[in-house]
This record gives structure tokens, sequence and C-alpha cells, in this order.
């Protein structure tokens, strides 16, 4: 992910090359923390105050949550994401 322009990056394990790239729609700080789990990718944007859910299937941001005034940290499991602000 590069927190400055607002891409979300999927890289091969095998060596790195290029897989997807996807537009976050969000401008300042993304902040730097990402969560895989229940189905969902979720990127902590700071500046904005909310989280953004992006569909790995399909590779498209499917929601963007608000979650309070700068979110940081973010981890997942089966059932959602927890968010520290």
């Amino acid at each position: 992910m590069d927190a400055s322009d607002g891409v979300l990056t999927e890289l091969a394990l095998d060596g790195g090359s290029l897989l997807a790239t996807v537009q976050l729609g969000a401008t300042g700080n993304l902040g730097a923390s990402v969560a895989v789990g229940a189905g969902s990718i979720c990127v902590t944007h700071t500046h904005g105050g909310r989280v953004i859910q992006v569909d790995p299937a399909s590779r498209l941001v499917v929601a963007r949550i608000p979650v309070g005034p700068g979110p940081k940290d973010i981890t997942a499991d089966e059932q959602g994401v927890w968010v520290t602000r």
C-alpha cells in the first residue's frame, strides 16, 4: 500500500511481481494499517476517520465505514475488524 497516493497494491509472494492495484479513492493520510479477515481487506484512513473495505475477489472498494477521528491500527478475525484510535 502506498499511503501517499491512496493505492492498495497486491504483490505475488514468489518474487514480488505486481498482481493488482486498487484505487482507494482517499486523500490525505491513509495510515499504514491493513487487515485481512471476514472476507475483506480493510485499510485505515486516518485523515478521513474511516476504514475502507475492499472486496479481494473483485478488488473494488465496497464500503467506507466511519469510525471516528484518527483510526490507526486495525486487525481482523472471521467476524469483523477491530480498530484503535
